[in-house]
């Protein structure tokens, strides 16, 4: 376990944990790729547009777009991982959360994100972008592609991640970020990224496996990546496995690496 300061004020942390039990009392939404009955939306994106900020939505097993939303705070919670996926294509761009109203927190629970690779064609990172606000994760799983991780990641200066949080306060519990292999090196000034990324925020995991990306076989992706990268954040860790991925050359990546951004 690797410990950096302390992250919530202590009146906060009983505040977000009994947060699953305040919001029954909005509006509750399901969706339903199915339409089965009670259904008020089929497609995830729409509903996420339509719905006012403080809505709970109920959705159902099955595969859904990603949606990007800014502005507003909703508790999105599906089936359980497995059962409610959120599927990322090469075409589609990636989940996207801003600009979270002060005072309120976004809550994303028992689902997946799911990276849905078409060779040649791969999924660049980041597959979830949340920035500029709170935010609740639990029991939601990022899961990558062996043979299939997206190495054209747009070069940037500390690289990048499959989660990129900034300017943001992430409480999570039993959340999992599976990053996949790098394999193929279509753009040589790529760079691959950390499983999760972090800047100018300040995250509590709890009972978490952020696992980074293995490298390939080509010179430029032949090291793993760290599972954590951290620049100007605080992060506290508790019972959480984070691991770097294994290079292509069988070396070992760092599992939790501070930039120095």
């Amino acid at each position: 376990m690797k410990k950096l300061g302390f992250l919530f004020p202590p009146l906060l942390l009983p505040i977000l944990l009994l947060l699953p039990s305040r919001l029954p009392a909005q509006r509750v939404y399901v969706v339903d790729a199915a339409g089965g009955s009670g259904a008020a939306f089929r497609d995830l994106p729409k509903a996420v547009a339509f719905v006012p900020s403080g809505s709970f939505l109920l959705v159902r097993p099955g595969a859904y777009r990603p949606f990007q939303v800014s502005g507003k705070a909703l508790r999105i919670v599906g089936s359980g991982p497995g059962k409610t996926e959120v599927l990322l294509y090469p075409t589609t761009l990636p989940l996207s959360i801003r600009k979270v109203p002060k005072g309120d927190v976004f809550v994303m629970a028992d689902l997946d994100v799911r990276i849905v690779p078409a060779f040649p064609y791969f999924v660049p990172a980041p597959y979830v972008k949340i920035q500029e606000g709170r935010f609740f994760f639990e029991n939601f799983r990022i899961v990558g592609k062996r043979w299939g991780y997206g190495s054209l990641s747009a070069p940037k200066a500390h690289g990048s991640g499959c989660l990129e949080a900034s300017r943001v306060e992430l409480l999570a519990y039993r959340f999992e970020i599976s990053a996949g292999a790098g394999w193929a090196m279509l753009n040589p000034a790529g760079v691959l990224p950390a499983g999760l990324f972090v800047k100018d925020s300040r995250i509590q995991l709890t009972d978490c496996g952020i696992f980074g990306p293995m490298g390939g076989t080509v010179d430029a992706y032949k090291n793993g990546q760290p599972g954590i990268l951290l620049i100007s954040s605080v992060l506290d860790l508790f019972d959480c496995d984070v691991r770097g991925g294994s290079g292509g050359d069988g070396t070992k990546s760092w599992g939790f690496t501070p930039g120095n951004g």
